[in-house]
């Protein structure tokens, strides 16, 4: 900060003393405030709108990470998944070979990386250009103007200032001979900053009317490609994940194919509800097991 940036700013903080006391009576607009209201409501809401957006742009790659760490944890019970080989990895009795026992869990990995290589991508950049973006370049516009807002507030402070001086001027009867040219450089000051002030402060509250009024001409596109870009994420995701299913009828899709083959036990047991069940007994038999005899 200058020399003169810092005076002024002492100056300022003494006129709001002023201000306080009641010493200095502040100018009123009403109309600014009620637009100034209206604006800082609108700048508050694009804010919170531009970091949950920035976030949820994040967590679609997060929840893919997360969700492939997991498929590949599952498969590790089976083997070590190999992505150029696309099977899994084990040894056996000291030598390397395929694993046979290639089931759900071997499928699951490979839909989870798919969807992360071939769906995951065409998604990010969409939703970066027609949702992000805008709501960026409109936080840039509420920014600049909440400056202008902040330098019109201190524009108020020299104008208020000022006019309480000139007011004292032309309250004196008449002017001692040597403060004159004082009294003179105090007057054209406050005209200066009566100008000022009220050429900031009449365009100002033109431009934030106008500012407010034209949100939802972007916001109402932005949130259309919002809806559109998780329909396609979502809808592309469920039928890649819709093969997996082991029974047909269960996939409402018709671009879903099943292609996971589940033994005709495990598939009946699914259908009358009873999987549940025979998982809580293989459960219930591991916790009977006296590892402590072993």
């Amino acid at each position: 900060m200058s020399w003169s940036g810092f005076k002024k700013a002492v100056n300022r903080a003494g006129t709001q003393m002023m201000m306080r006391s009641g010493k200095v009576e502040g100018s009123v607009d009403r109309e600014f405030d009620v637009q100034e209201a209206n604006f800082k409501r609108l700048a508050e809401f694009t804010d919170r709108l531009h970091e949950s957006m920035a976030k949820m742009l994040d967590h679609f790659t997060d929840l893919l990470e997360v969700q492939l760490n997991v498929a590949v944890t599952l498969d590790s019970f089976y083997g070590v998944y190999d992505f150029d080989q696309e099977s899994d990895r084990r040894k056996v009795h000291g030598q390397s070979g395929v694993n046979n026992r290639d089931g759900i869990s071997l499928e699951y990995l490979k839909v989870i990386d798919a969807i992360k290589r071939e769906i995951l991508p065409s998604v990010l950049d969409p939703f970066s250009i027609t949702v992000l973006t805008p709501i960026a370049e409109f936080k840039a516009y509420t920014d600049e103007l909440g400056r202008l807002v902040k330098k019109r507030y201190r524009k108020k402070l020299d104008y208020d200032m000022l006019r309480f001086k000139a007011d004292k001027i032309e309250e004196q009867a008449e002017f001692a001979e040597k403060e004159t040219d004082k009294h003179e450089r105090t007057l054209e000051g406050f005209r200066v900053a009566e100008k000022t002030y009220f050429d900031l402060n009449d365009r100002l509250k033109l431009e934030l009317a106008q500012f407010v009024s034209m949100r939802l001409a972007v916001l109402d596109p932005t949130f259309e490609s919002f809806i559109k870009v998780q329909l396609k994420f979502f809808t592309d995701v469920y039928q890649k994940l819709a093969t997996l299913s082991p029974n047909p009828q269960d996939i409402h899709l018709p671009t879903a194919q099943p292609k996971v083959q589940v033994d005709a036990m495990s598939r009946q047991q699914y259908a009358e509800g009873k999987l549940d069940e025979s998982i809580q007994d293989i459960l219930l038999k591991m916790k009977r097991l006296n590892i402590q005899e072993m």
